[in-house]
């Protein structure tokens, strides 16, 4: 009887590993495999789509570069798809940022971060806080920088509000 038992009992681990076997080898097919299908969602998740040809900035001013105090006067033309206007600079502050139309100061923005950061601020209209949808027309910019740091500034005209 003792001999019988252990037969079976022998029996049954040959089956138990013999199952845990074929087991282990469906999970390593190829189509089966987790980590494929992980790797190809991510890939779909991942994938770069082409821009659209249609771009929502004009740069109104070229970009400028410096590293001392200065001011400078550009005239802009705000066109009628791009009126939402933005002061987008790479530098510490204090910087001010003027608009004219026809010589009458209408809108201005001030910077004034003491630590160098990248910042996109809407050119407000005068006696407003956000309010930076623009006619279209001739205006005149006028940036002053007030420190001896490097910078980069361009004044730019978006198609839609950018959440800032």
């Amino acid at each position: 009887m003792k001999k019988l038992k252990k037969r079976f009992v022998a029996l049954i681990m040959a089956l138990t590993m013999a199952f845990s076997f074929s087991t282990v080898a469906f999970a390593a097919e190829p189509e089966e495999n987790i980590n494929m299908t992980v790797a190809k969602e991510q890939a779909e998740l991942y994938a770069i789509e082409p821009m659209s040809a249609r771009n929502p900035c004009a740069e109104l001013t070229n970009t400028i570069t410096g590293y001392k105090r200065n001011t400078y006067t550009f005239p802009i033309t705000i066109y009628p798809n791009f009126r939402y206007l933005y002061f987008s600079c790479a530098s510490a502050g204090p910087i001010s940022v003027k608009l004219y139309k026809d010589g009458v100061q209408v809108g201005r923005t001030e910077y004034s971060e003491k630590d160098s950061k990248a910042v996109l601020l809407p050119v407000a209209k005068s006696g407003t806080l956000y309010d930076n949808y623009w006619e279209t027309g001739e205006y005149t910019i006028k940036i002053t920088v007030r420190f001896d740091e490097p910078y980069a500034f361009t004044v730019c005209g978006f198609q839609n509000p950018v959440n800032v």
